[in-house]
């Protein structure tokens, strides 16, 4: 987060709303990216096959591999519509530097194709940035040298969403077993000295409020019913994938060790753990 100049951010925008859901539940849904083909198919439709990590649902949302021309054209479309759908994440400026390169010249292989598009986006989002001045840091560099996580889990209750140089960011606190406040930011490397309205407390909005963009109403919408589903009777247990939904296990542990109260060096430890990013592996936190 130090090399994407996550201390400079700036708000676009910020809500606030109190969902019907375990603070707990809320953030489990976005430690890892399954809930994606169902709770926001638009995205998973726009997903090119080959950049599919969550294996086939049988149900043909994603298309089958296109030519490359195609492809770098649907990276663009997805783009567009994350932008739009969270109202941020990808900033409309990084959209419009996407649209201009629709017709860059590519490589006929799949893989280059898309490699080469996103090389060639990152270098002139930096460039666009730096003229309006605005504080990018060097993102072809970065990409190129620091781990990327689609989704910075830091425990307890925080997430950064970075996608390009924008961000999205959420925080949910607990109110009652069955209520969390949940925030939500739209962040952005805005030029210094840059007239805004900066918000200084959120808008709050009911959670099923038509206000709110596209994803998160997606995502409130989910939540209560899965809220209502803990309290049916029937259910005893969760079943995780070990190797893309381990981040729910392992900070449901570091909770646990808090709650147990054990030595602080050993709860420091765990931290680093638990807090290695989006879809981690169940792993061992010491305890």
């Amino acid at each position: 987060m130090d090399a994407r100049h996550a201390d400079k951010l700036k708000m676009d925008w910020w809500y606030g709303t109190v969902l019907p859901t375990n603070w707990k539940l809320a953030m489990e849904a976005f430690m890892e990216g399954y809930h994606v083909m169902e709770t926001h198919p638009q995205l998973y439709a726009l997903t090119p096959r080959h950049n599919d990590t969550s294996g086939d649902d049988g149900k043909g949302l994603a298309p089958p591999p296109m030519p490359a021309r195609e492809t770098v054209n649907m990276h663009i479309d997805f783009l567009a519509r994350l932008g739009a759908g969270m109202a941020g994440m990808v900033h409309q400026t990084e959209i419009d530097v996407a649209e201009k390169l629709r017709d860059m010249d590519l490589p006929e292989d799949v893989g280059a194709a898309s490699a080469a598009f996103y090389k060639k986006l990152r270098e002139e989002i930096k460039a666009d940035s730096l003229a309006r001045g605005a504080p990018m840091f060097d993102l072809p560099k970065v990409a190129a040298e620091v781990e990327f996580h689609a989704v910075e889990y830091m425990f307890p209750h925080f997430f950064l969403l970075p996608m390009l140089g924008a961000m999205s960011s959420y925080r949910i606190r607990p109110l009652t077993a069955e209520t969390c406040l949940f925030e939500i930011w739209s962040l952005v490397l805005r030029p210094e000295g840059e007239a805004f309205d900066t918000p200084t407390e959120p808008t709050i909005l009911p959670y099923n409020s038509p206000d709110f963009p596209e994803i998160p109403k997606q995502d409130y919408a989910n939540l209560p019913i899965q809220q209502l589903g803990l309290h049916a009777g029937e259910f005893d247990f969760m079943r995780l994938s070990k190797t893309n939904e381990g981040l729910i296990s392992n900070y449901h542990r570091l909770i646990d060790g808090y709650l147990a109260e054990l030595d602080p060096e050993k709860l420091v430890k765990a931290n680093h753990v638990v807090n290695q990013g989006f879809e981690a592996p169940i792993a061992d936190i010491g305890f």
